[in-house]
């Protein structure tokens, strides 16, 4: 048997700890995740989402008739409307947001 992991040697054994690690996230389907080689590690990449037409038209008449800021309420309710994830929602608004302040 081995001893505890509070009387092992610490320079025999590394530990990280993140906060964030503690959090569970829903991993991606495997069709929507691309394997990235480092000399290191894999890394996973989510697939960027494609917006059809109809999806912006919504978002973007949101965006330039309502609020270029979303509550968490219009991003739930958008999210509902256009079929995409709360997330994917917000992540367009960030964007638009950005493509104002580039031009």
């Amino acid at each position: 048997t081995s001893p505890p992991p509070s009387i092992v040697d610490p320079s025999s054994r590394i530990q990280v700890s993140d906060s964030s690690s503690s959090r569970k996230r829903k991993a991606p389907a495997n069709d929507d995740v691309t394997m990235i080689r480092c000399p290191t590690s894999t890394i996973k990449r989510q697939k960027s989402t494609r917006f059809d037409p109809d999806q912006i038209f919504e978002l973007e008449t949101h965006y330039s008739q309502v609020d270029k800021y979303l509550s968490k309420q219009a991003a739930h309710k958008l999210s509902a409307k256009t079929g995409l994830l709360d997330d994917q929602v917000k992540r367009w608004f960030n964007n638009r947001r950005q493509r104002d302040t580039d031009l």
